[in-house]
């Protein structure tokens, strides 16, 4: 059974996004989808999404974030979001766009690196 948020008039572009990454998150970790499937059960029975048939595939069920989970979704994120503000605070927004990308150009040399070092052999 396949499973991910389906958009409606009440979802925000940041959930559909969010079911897009976590989809392609769990094809990519291996992921099976009965463990998909259980964790749409546990949130099922918290009450956080409901099942909807999908529109276009009869044998697949779509996961519908609930007004709970949404909810949920945003008291989860509260307290990132502050701590987020009060590290970044004093930064221009152009600071910030600066800063951003250096941390991307490191994040990206540091994966060459690791690349780089299993193939030759090493465990970074």
């Amino acid at each position: 059974m396949a499973s991910a948020f389906t958009r409606s008039t009440s979802n925000t572009k940041g959930l559909w996004q969010l079911a897009n990454c976590l989809s392609r998150g769990w094809r990519a970790s291996g992921v099976s989808s009965r463990n998909a499937t259980g964790l749409v059960d546990t949130l099922e029975h918290n009450g956080l999404v409901r099942r909807v048939p999908d529109p276009k595939d009869r044998r697949s069920v779509l996961a519908e974030i609930t007004p709970a989970g949404r909810a949920w979704m945003e008291a989860f994120r509260k307290p990132s979001q502050l701590a987020m503000r009060a590290m970044f605070q004093g930064f221009t927004p152009e600071e910030l766009v600066v800063l951003r990308d250096l941390c991307l150009r490191l994040a990206a040399n540091q994966h060459r690196l690791a690349e780089h070092l299993r193939r030759i052999g090493q465990q970074p």
